[in-house]
C-alpha cells in the first residue's frame, strides 16, 4: 500500500509538519480500508513515485523515518536535479546568518557563510544553488552543484576554481559588471547567461569548448573577435544594446542553430551561418531601398533556415521555402504576399489592415494577429481555411462577431484578447474547438445551453466583468474553467435542482472539473460548504503569485494540497484563515 503514495503528498504535508500528529492521522487514513480503496477521489498519484523497502516496523511514529528513506530513494533514481537551496541573506548589514531553504524537506535554517559551504559539500544530492544575497565570496569547487542562479549578488569576484567541475549551467548576477579572464569558467559549462549590466571586453579562451548556449544581458555592446565563440555552440542571444558589426565567417561557430538580436539594429550583418535553424532580428531601422539590397543575400546563405521572427512583412518574396515558423513585423501600407507554402506557424505584428484572402497558405495550421488587429472584418472573408488549428486574435478596434462557419471545423485552439466580443450563439464556435480563451475582453454575456462546443475541454474566462456561471451549460467533456482573479459571483449548478437523481449522478460522474480562480472568489457569494459537487478541484491565485490548491475528499470536505499547516477544509472561514 505504501508503494502508492504521490511523492508530492509525502514532501507537503508529511514532511514539512512538524506535529507528528499529523503523521498518525495520513497513517490512519492510509490504513483504513474504506479510505484506501476511494483513494483516487482525493488522492493523485503514479505507482512509479515512490518505492519503500524493509518496512517491517508499522508502528505509526515510524512513518515518519520511512516517508524520508522512501523520498531519498526517489530523489536518487529519478530527478535530475534531486534538490536545491535558495540562500537568502536575512540581515543585510551583516555578513550571516543566511536562511537555507531546502525544496524537498521544505525546511530553513540560519547558518554562516562557513557551516552553509559544510552542507553543501556534505550533500551530494544538491545540485541546484540560487543565491540571492549581498556578498557571496566562497568557493563552491568542492560541491557537486550542476546549476547556479545568482541574484542580487555584490561584490562577487569570478576567479579560477570558483566553481565546480560539475556545474553545467551559470546566470551571473543581474549588476556584475567586470572583467572575466582565461579559466574561470569550468569545462563542464553548457549555459551561461550573463546579467544586465555587463558590458565588458571579451578574449578568445574565455569560453570552454563544450559550452552550447550564451545569452547576453541589454547592456553588452562589444565587438565579437575571430575564435571568441567555441565551435561547440549552438545558441547565441544579444541584448537590446548590442550594435556591431557581424561581416565574416570565422566571427561565428561553426555549429550555429540559433541566433537571435533583440536590439532593433545592428551596424552590419553580410555573414550568416549556413547551419542556423533559428534567426530572430528586428530589421525595422533600413529603408526598403536598403532592405532590398541588404536582406536576399543574407537569408540566401542559411539553406535549412525553419523560424524567422521580426521580419518585415513587404520582404517575404526573400524568405526561403524551408521556414515552417514566421513572425512578420506589418504597418499600414504593408501588401503581404508570398508567403511560403512550408510554413505551419505565421505570426502578424502590429497593425493589419490589408486584405489576407489567398494570402495565408493552406499550410498554416498557427496563426496568431498580435498586438493590433484593425480590420475586424478580416473574420468576414475567407482567408481562414480548412486545415487551421489555432488561432489568435489579438487587440481590435470593432467587435468581433461570430458567425455559423466564419472559423473553420478543424480549429482546436480559439484566444481572444483585447477588445468587444458580441455574445456566441449556437454553432458559431465548431465542435472540433477544445480550448477557448477569451483575456482581458468586454465580454458580458452568460453562455446559454449547447452553445459552447461539445468537445470543449478548457475555458478560460479572463474578462473584465464577472458574468453568470451556471454549470449545467457547460459541456460536460470540460475540464478545466479558468476565472479572472477579482471573479467573485456566485457559481450555479442547475442540475443539482434537477428531480431525476440518475440525470444528477450522470453529471457528477462525467464533470470532474477543475476551477482556477483569485482569492476573491470566496471573499462574498461562494463558498466551500455550497460549491456544486461537479467541481473537484480548486486552484487559487494568491496576490503574490502563489498557487494554492484544494481537492474535493468527499461531500463538502476539501483536502488542502499546497498549504503549510495542510489537512481537511470543511468551511469557508478555515479556508479564508489558510490563505492568510
Amino acid at each position: 500500500m505504501l508503494d502508492q503514495i504521490p511523492l508530492y503528498l509525502i514532501k507537503c504535508y508529511i514532511l514539512s509538519n512538524k506535529d507528528i500528529s499529523w503523521f498518525d492521522r495520513i497513517s490512519v487514513s492510509l490504513l483504513c480500508k474504506t479510505l484506501f480503496v476511494n483513494r483516487s477521489q482525493y488522492l493523485e498519484y503514479d505507482p512509479k513515485d515512490i518505492k519503500v523497502k524493509d518496512v517491517s516496523k508499522l508502528s505509526m511514529k515510524s512513518y515518519s523515518s520511512m516517508f524520508e528513506y522512501a523520498l531519498s530513494l526517489h530523489n536518487n533514481r529519478s530527478m535530475k536535479y534531486s534538490d536545491f537551496l535558495d540562500v537568502v541573506q536575512d540581515n543585510e548589514e551583516s555578513n550571516d546568518p543566511f536562511i537555507l531553504k531546502n525544496s524537498t524537506y521544505d525546511y530553513k535554517v540560519l547558518t554562516t557563510k562557513t557551516d552553509m559551504l559544510s552542507q553543501l559539500t556534505a550533500n551530494s544530492n544538491i545540485k541546484l544553488l540560487n543565491v540571492d544575497s549581498i556578498g557571496f565570496p566562497m568557493s563552491l569547487a568542492s560541491t557537486s552543484l550542476v546549476c547556479i542562479e545568482f541574484g542580487k549578488v555584490e561584490g562577487l569576484y569570478l576567479r579560477s576554481g570558483l566553481f565546480p567541475e560539475t556545474l553545467e549551467e551559470l546566470h551571473l548576477p543581474h549588476a556584475y559588471n567586470s572583467e572575466i579572464r582565461v579559466g574561470v569558467f569550468p569545462r563542464s559549462l553548457k549555459k551561461l547567461v550573463f546579467g544586465f549590466d555587463f558590458n565588458q571586453p571579451l578574449e578568445a579562451g574565455i569560453f570552454p569548448e563544450g559550452l552550447q548556449t550564451i545569452e547576453f544581458g541589454f547592456l553588452f555592446d562589444q565587438p565579437i573577435g575571430d575564435g571568441l565563440l567555441p565551435n561547440s555552440l549552438e545558441n547565441l542571444t544579444f541584448g537590446g544594446s548590442f550594435s556591431w558589426e557581424f561581416d565574416r565567417q570565422s566571427q561565428f561557430p561553426s555549429n550555429l542553430k540559433a541566433l537571435c538580436f533583440q536590439a532593433p539594429d545592428i551596424a552590419r550583418l553580410e555573414y550568416l551561418p549556413a547551419t542556423l535553424l533559428k534567426l530572430k532580428m528586428n530589421i525595422i531601422a533600413r529603408s526598403d531601398a536598403e532592405n532590398r539590397i541588404f536582406l536576399p543575400n543574407l537569408l540566401g546563405q542559411t539553406p535549412c533556415l525553419e523560424e524567422l521572427i521580426y521580419w518585415p512583412a513587404n520582404f517575404t518574396f526573400m524568405i526561403p521555402s524551408t521556414v515552417k515558423s514566421l513572425q512578420l513585423i506589418c504597418s499600414a501600407d504593408n501588401t503581404i504576399e508570398n508567403i511560403p507554402a512550408s510554413v505551419r506557424s505565421l505570426v502578424l505584428l502590429n497593425k493589419i489592415t490589408s486584405q489576407l484572402a489567398h494570402v495565408i497558405p493552406p499550410t498554416v495550421t498557427s496563426l496568431s494577429f498580435a498586438r493590433e488587429f484593425t480590420n475586424s472584418g478580416l473574420l468576414e472573408s475567407s482567408f481562414l481555411q480548412s486545415g487551421l488549428r489555432v488561432l489568435h486574435l489579438g487587440k481590435h478596434h470593432e467587435p468581433i462577431k461570430f458567425e455559423s462557419n466564419t472559423l473553420p471545423d478543424t480549429l482546436e485552439e480559439l484566444y481572444i484578447y483585447a477588445g468587444v466580443v458580441e455574445k456566441f450563439q449556437k454553432n458559431c464556435l465548431p465542435h472540433s474547438l477544445r480550448i477557448l480563451s477569451i483575456n482581458n475582453t468586454k465580454y458580458r454575456h452568460a453562455f446559454e445551453e449547447d452553445v459552447l462546443p461539445p468537445n470543449l475541454e478548457e475555458l478560460h474566462l479572463l474578462v473584465k466583468e464577472d458574468i453568470s456561471l451556471d454549470l449545467a451549460a457547460l459541456p460536460s467533456s470540460l475540464k478545466l474553467l479558468e476565472l479572472s482573479d477579482s471573479y467573485s459571483k456566485e457559481i450555479v449548478d442547475s442540475t443539482s435542482n434537477n428531480n431525476n437523481e440518475q440525470l444528477q449522478q450522470i453529471n457528477s460522474n462525467n464533470n470532474r472539473l477543475t476551477l482556477e480562480v483569485g482569492i476573491s472568489f470566496f471573499a462574498f457569494n461562494n463558498k466551500i460548504e455550497t460549491l456544486p459537487k461537479s467541481i473537484d478541484k480548486v486552484i487559487i491565485n494568491t496576490d503574490y503569485a502563489n498557487q494554492y490548491t484544494i481537492k474535493r475528499f468527499d461531500g463538502n470536505t476539501f483536502l488542502a494540497m499546497d498549504f503549510c499547516d495542510g489537512g481537511f477544509v470543511t468551511s469557508t472561514t478555515k479556508l479564508q484563515q489558510m490563505l492568510i
